[in-house]
């Protein structure tokens, strides 16, 4: 990988994914097999992509965000996990299969 990405020691990415330059992983962040994550890209702590993923350029994955196996995520998507304390605290996932 190139030396202008910045990975986590606590982070796991599946030998066959790819990360675009300037691209940032967080701790305790998973990335399956096979997945492709473009450039300028900020993965925060403690997300899960899933198997055969797509992300675009300049995406932001914020804490705790579950992205499903097949998903393609557009260029500029933003997935935020604001927990709300009067609410019930989810992991905000996408499913497998998708198209965002």
């Amino acid at each position: 990988m190139s030396e202008t990405i910045c990975i986590d020691k606590d982070a796991y990415i599946c030998n066959s994914s790819s990360i675009g330059f300037f691209s940032c992983v967080g701790k305790n962040t998973r990335i399956g097999e096979r997945v492709r994550i473009g450039s300028h890209v900020c993965i925060s702590e403690n997300v899960l992509i899933g198997d055969d993923c797509i992300s675009e350029d300049k995406v932001t994955n914020c804490d705790n965000v579950e992205i499903g196996n097949n998903t393609f995520i557009g260029a500029g998507t933003a997935f935020v996990s604001k927990i709300n304390q009067r609410a019930r605290a989810e992991v905000p996932t996408v499913s497998n299969n998708h198209r965002i």
